[in-house]
């Protein structure tokens, strides 16, 4: 399943151990990869981009908590 990031889409990437996206922007960077795509999509450093304001049926979110 896809995972939203907090992250907005954009290029150049800058890649790198926490790299941190554009800083504004119209699309939020997803992750992971799904079902529908080939297997080179399904890996976790794979994005993509997606409208945050568009519900899809294999885009979800993971929960997690800093300490």
């Amino acid at each position: 399943m896809w995972q939203w990031c907090w992250d907005w889409y954009g290029t150049p990437y800058a890649g790198g151990i926490d790299p941190r996206g554009s800083p504004s922007g119209g699309y939020r960077v997803l992750r992971g990869g799904a079902w529908d795509v080939y297997a080179n999509g399904s890996q976790c450093a794979y994005r993509v981009s997606g409208s945050p304001n568009v519900a899809y049926s294999v885009i979800g979110f993971r929960c997690v908590r800093g300490d």
